[in-house]
C-alpha cells in the first residue's frame, strides 16, 4: 500500500538527484558524508530483500535488525538535512526532494516496527524493503545530477550480491555507467531452463529509465533495446512491448529539442508527451507501449520542478507527474504518485486544483486498501483521506 500516512516501504533513496545545482549553498561535504554513512547499511539490507531464505533465517535477524536501527537513525538526519533547502537561495531544486525526504523517515520507522514484529508482520518488512529498492532507483533514475558515492571500501560486499542487487547498488550511488555495463554483461549470460524472466524485466526497465531520463540518450536507448531483444531473456510479454519501445525512440531522435529554460515551452512538451501516451490499441487486444515517451514526459516535468521551483503550475506539475508514474506498470521503481498528489493538495488547499488531485489521491488509497475480500480501509486511513478532503475542498459559495 503506496501513500504518504501509512507506510509504503523501507526507501534506501541514498540522495536526491534534483538538488544537484544547490549541494554548495546547503553544504555538500555535509550531504556527501550522510550518503556515505548509509550507503554501509543499505548494501546490508539490500540481500535480505529478494532472497526468502536469507531474510528468514533466525541467524541473520540480528544483522537486518542493526542495520535497520542504523539507516532509521541516518533518516532522521535525512530529512533535518534537506530542510534547508527551504530557505537556500538562488538555488534551483525539485521541491519534491523535501517531501520524498519526509516520506523515507516514515518508510524507515515503519519497517523498523515491523520487523520487530513477529511472524506476518515480521514477513512484511521484506515487502517494505523490495519497494525500497525500488524506490533508491526511482530518485536516482531522475537525473544525472547529484553526488556520486564511492564505492571502492564496499567492494567486497558489491561483488557479493546477485547480479539483479548488484545493478541496483550501482543505481543507488549513482554509477550510472558501471549499471549500464553491469545490465550489458547479465544480457550476455546463456539463457537457462528456470531463470528468471521477470527479475530481468524489471532490470531492463530501469536500465531504459537510466537511458532515457539519465543519458537523455536516444541512440543509447535504441541500442539497449537492441541488445534485449536479442538476449532472449526477458519475458515475452516485454519482448511484444520492444517494438513499440524502438519507434519511440526512433521517433525521439528526430524530434525538435526544448529548450529547458523556457517553461511554457517545456511545460508544452511535457503535456503533449503525456498525450501521446495515452493507451492506443494497435491490433484486438493489443494495445500500444508508451513507456519510452512517458519516461520522456516525466523527465521533463522534473526538469520544470528543478528549473521554476516557483512556478505557478506546479500543483498541475505533480498531478501530471503522479499521472505519468501510474502509467509507467511493471516498472516497480516509482511508488510515488500519491506523494505528488498530496504535495498537489497541500500546495494549493481549498481550490479547483486540489479537488482534482484529492479525486485521485481518494482513488488511489481505496485502489490500495481491496482485494478479492472487497475493500476494507482501516479508520486511522479513513480520517486521514476526510482531513484532505477539507483542507482540497473549496469554500461555499
Amino acid at each position: 500500500m503506496k501513500w504518504i500516512f501509512v507506510i509504503a516501504a523501507l526507501a534506501l533513496t541514498l540522495s536526491f538527484s534534483p538538488i544537484a545545482r544547490a549541494e554548495e549553498k546547503v553544504g555538500n561535504t555535509e550531504w556527501k558524508a550522510r550518503m556515505q554513512e548509509m550507503l554501509s547499511d543499505v548494501l546490508q539490507l539490500m540481500p535480505f530483500a529478494f532472497d526468502d531464505r536469507k531474510f528468514n533465517d533466525p541467524k541473520n535477524h540480528g544483522e537486518i535488525k542493526k542495520s535497520i536501527a542504523a539507516l532509521a537513525t541516518h533518516s532522521t538526519a535525512l530529512k533535518a538535512h534537506t530542510a534547508k533547502f527551504k530557505s537556500s537561495s538562488n538555488s534551483k531544486i525539485d521541491p519534491s526532494v523535501r517531501f520524498i525526504a519526509e516520506a523515507f523517515e516514515n518508510d524507515v520507522g515503519a519497517a523498523q516496527i515491523s520487523f520487530a514484529g513477529s511472524g506476518d508482520a515480521r514477513r512484511q518488512a521484506q515487502v517494505y524493503l523490495r519497494s525500497a529498492v525500488s524506490k533508491c532507483t526511482a530518485c536516482h533514475s531522475q537525473s544525472a545530477n547529484g553526488p556520486e558515492l564511492k564505492l571502492d571500501q564496499f567492494k567486497a560486499r558489491l561483488d557479493a550480491l546477485a547480479p539483479s542487487d548488484r545493478f541496483s547498488a550501482l543505481i543507488a550511488t549513482r554509477q550510472f555507467d558501471e549499471a549500464l555495463a553491469e545490465f550489458s554483461k547479465a544480457l550476455r549470460v546463456p539463457k537457462t531452463a528456470g531463470g528468471d524472466e521477470l527479475a530481468m524485466d524489471r532490470t531492463a526497465k530501469s536500465a531504459l529509465a537510466i537511458a532515457v531520463r539519465v543519458k537523455r540518450d536516444p541512440k543509447l536507448t535504441l541500442k539497449l533495446i537492441q541488445d534485449v531483444e536479442a538476449s532472449g531473456l526477458t519475458s515475452k510479454m516485454l519482448q511484444a512491448d520492444l517494438p513499440d519501445w524502438r519507434s519511440a525512440t526512433v521517433e525521439w531522435q528526430t524530434a525538435r529539442p526544448v529548450n529547458p529554460l523556457k517553461e511554457a515551452e517545456l511545460f508544452s512538451d511535457a503535456k503533449r508527451l503525456l498525450s501521446a501516451s495515452r493507451k492506443k490499441e494497435k491490433t484486438l487486444g493489443h494495445f500500444q507501449n508508451s513507456d519510452v515517451t512517458i519516461l520522456r514526459a516525466s523527465t521533463a516535468l522534473h526538469d520544470l520542478l528543478s528549473n521554476f521551483p516557483e512556478s505557478k503550475n506546479r500543483g498541475e506539475i505533480y498531478l501530471l507527474l503522479a499521472d505519468a508514474y501510474d502509467m509507467l506498470p511493471g516498472f516497480a521503481i516509482w511508488d510515488l504518485p500519491e506523494e505528488y498528489l498530496a504535495a498537489c493538495i497541500h500546495e494549493n488547499p481549498h481550490s479547483e486544483m486540489s479537488e482534482k488531485c484529492f479525486e485521485k489521491y481518494r482513488s488511489s488509497i481505496v485502489l490500495g486498501y481491496s482485494g478479492s475480500a472487497g475493500t476494507n480501509i482501516p479508520s486511522a486511513v479513513q480520517q486521514h483521506v476526510e482531513r484532505m478532503k477539507e483542507l482540497a475542498r473549496r469554500p461555499a459559495r
